[in-house]
């Protein structure tokens, strides 16, 4: 593996990892410092997005994994800084990776759920949110995780499997371990990410329909701002529901490459590059779509365009 390609691999995770901790850490703000006292409840739920968007894109940079599927086994290399410190810490930062990827998609899921709520009740209690939350994020991510976690074996024969099957001097590359595709993690993970997520777009699409048609029904009652509001708030939801289809395109692509055997290690990192960019377009959805948080954004952005505004109070 030449230097080049390995300053690509940590240019690109860094570039990736940077954006998404500005948005998402800015959105955290706002949602913290603005968000009014009607919608607390909701902002609940996106703030707990934003969050997996950050622990996914954080679990990124700290493996930097590239992924080879050899004979019977996944092989993880590392090229992050988990290196420093054990390939186990890299092993479970691709765990996360992949539970925080999952957890993004159903949080959206519960997205939908409390909208629905809120338009048929006038709102929701935030214990309410917390338990849908659970419901819905909680037992099969923590079952991927705690499956995965337990799929990683220790293989000596991991190094010769790389030489066999590709043109890399393994010297040097650090090996997070190999996980037996007939695993249970490794099965569930399938399960999980790639096909269940197919169905699972379709139960998001009935959610959007009856959060919609609630909305229809309540809107005579409601003003024209505000049903001007609930409609972006369901353009949002549904705009961040696409987004996990790039991990999912991912792992298609990844599939593509094993059955032709293409081994290049830019390719090879780039699987796991598809699942950093969903934390970058999903902040931006939400600065598109909520006007008081875009305000906020466009103001910060303004106050960069001309110096001489920053840390000047507001008059």
């Amino acid at each position: 593996m030449s230097s080049a390609e390995f300053n690509t691999i940590i240019v690109l995770h860094s570039l990736f990892f940077g954006v998404s901790v500005v948005l998402n850490g800015f959105l955290l703000f706002c949602i913290l410092r603005f968000t009014p006292k009607s919608t607390f409840s909701f902002s609940i739920v996106m703030a707990v997005h934003a969050f997996w968007d950050l622990a996914g894109t954080t679990s990124c940079f700290l493996s930097m994994s590239r992924i080879l599927n050899l004979e019977t086994r996944i092989v993880l290399i590392s090229h992050g800084p988990c290196i420093l410190y054990s390939t186990r810490l890299c092993y479970l930062a691709y765990d996360g990776y992949l539970s925080s990827a999952a957890a993004v998609f159903y949080t959206n899921m519960c997205s939908f759920r409390v909208r629905f709520f809120i338009l048929r009740d006038g709102s929701i209690k935030t214990s309410h949110v917390v338990k849908l939350l659970l419901l819905f994020v909680g037992p099969h991510n923590l079952a991927l995780f705690i499956g995965l976690a337990v799929s990683q074996i220790p293989d000596v024969e991991a190094a010769s499997l790389i030489e066999k099957y590709t043109d890399y001097n393994t010297t040097g590359l650090i090996i997070t371990g190999t996980l037996p595709i007939t695993s249970i993690g490794v099965g569930y993970a399938h399960f999980l990410c790639v096909f269940f997520i197919l169905p699972a777009l379709f139960i998001v699409w009935k959610l959007r329909s009856h959060t919609v048609s609630t909305l229809n029904s309540v809107a005579p009652n409601m003003s024209a701002n505000t049903v001007q509001m609930q409609k972006r708030f369901v353009k949002l939801l549904t705009l961040q529901a696409m987004t996990p289809l790039l991990p999912v395109a991912s792992a298609f692509a990844y599939v593509f490459k094993q059955s032709l055997q293409i081994h290049h290690p830019v390719l090879e990192a780039s699987d796991q590059m598809y699942a950093e960019l969903p934390a970058i377009v999903n902040p931006l959805i939400v600065f598109c779509y909520l006007p008081t948080y875009s305000r906020v954004f466009r103001d910060l952005l303004k106050r960069f365009k001309n110096p001489a505004l920053i840390g000047v109070a507001s008059i």
